[in-house]
């Protein structure tokens, strides 16, 4: 049976950052029991917090990379080389993609609104919600298309990718025009219906994470 862990809400900023010093750490000590290590706690993590997709992208992302190491190295008996290669890359993308996958991208966009001009944060908003209106678009097309008794393909250009590719275009200029009537590209300070809570202690954590960091990486390169 798996463990549930404990609801912590982090802030957004906190993960990001745990996410970027965990890779740059694994990356910088270029050890063996660090990156066995790192990888141990992704896998462990990743089952208790049922992060499953996270399992299988670093899965799916590191085996090409085995077979290329495999190839450079192993071909020529470096075996050992192409083993502790394809252990930290698996380790340094298995942490990212784990702390990546506790950030809530609603609370992500809310937290860069006061200190990310608000165009980009827009254009990131868009990013991060595009596949999930292209799945309802396509759901509705697929549905409507049906009810015309047509016999619908996944990949069908005319029945299906062309409307599907004229209605996310039409839907964007849509969502552009209040958001021009609002003063989205005016300069100076924003506020936040719903602020997300950046404690302080995360705060000091923040740094405390990126201090370690870059100590560690002095002491790696002297």
């Amino acid at each position: 049976m798996l463990l549930r862990l404990p609801a912590v809400r982090l802030h957004p900023f906190t993960l990001l950052t745990f996410a970027g010093c965990s890779m740059v750490l694994l990356t910088a000590l270029n050890n063996v029991v660090a990156s066995a290590i790192g990888l141990g706690g992704v896998i462990i993590v990743g089952l208790l917090a049922r992060r499953k997709a996270v399992l299988l992208t670093t899965a799916a992302l590191g085996l090409p990379a085995v077979a290329s190491f495999s190839l450079m190295y192993g071909l020529f008996g470096q075996w050992q080389s192409a083993a502790e290669l394809s252990l930290r890359f698996a380790a340094i993308l298995g942490s990212g993609l784990l702390f990546f996958s506790f950030i809530d991208a609603d609370e992500m966009l809310r937290a860069m609104s006061t200190k990310v001009p608000a165009p980009v944060v827009f254009i990131l908003g868009s990013i991060s919600r595009m596949t999930q209106l292209a799945q309802q678009r396509l759901s509705t097309i697929e549905e409507i298309q049906r009810s015309r008794g047509m016999k619908v393909r996944k990949f069908s250009w005319n029945n299906v990718l062309l409307p599907l590719i004229v209605g996310m275009v039409t839907d964007a200029a849509v969502r552009s025009r209040p958001l021009q009537r609002t003063g989205i590209a005016r300069p100076g300070p924003r506020t936040v219906l719903y602020p997300v809570a950046d404690r302080t202690a995360e705060r000091v954590l923040r740094w405390l994470c990126v201090l370690i960091t870059a100590l560690v990486c002095v002491a790696v390169v002297i």
